[in-house]
């Protein structure tokens, strides 16, 4: 029964992850994938709680002192350029979960 929970979890926040990185809005998505509002902010809420979600918040637009960046690459297709000084605190955040 685990198993099943588990793997129910793990395709919604797939859809979660696939949301957060479409650039679209909520609604726009959940009407294109047929999923409930209410029910796709309640796997929202888990996936933020669970350990697969790190938040960064960057400082102010211009506040880096360079231009290199570092591609994260992730399953599902899922990747992300980011300033080096985010990734340094991205990995940070990484080894301390």
């Amino acid at each position: 029964m685990t198993d099943m929970r588990e793997k129910h979890a793990a395709q919604h926040y797939t859809l979660v992850a696939r949301w957060l990185n479409s650039g679209e809005r909520k609604l726009d998505f959940c009407s294109k994938h047929e999923i409930n509002i209410n029910t796709f902010n309640y796997w929202i809420s888990k996936y933020r709680k669970s350990n697969r979600f790190i938040e960064l918040k960057p400082p102010k637009a211009g506040a880096y002192e360079s231009e290199m960046v570092v591609r994260f690459s992730f399953s599902g297709g899922v990747s992300a350029e980011v300033p080096a000084e985010i990734a340094l605190q991205f990995m940070h955040e990484l080894s301390t979960k």
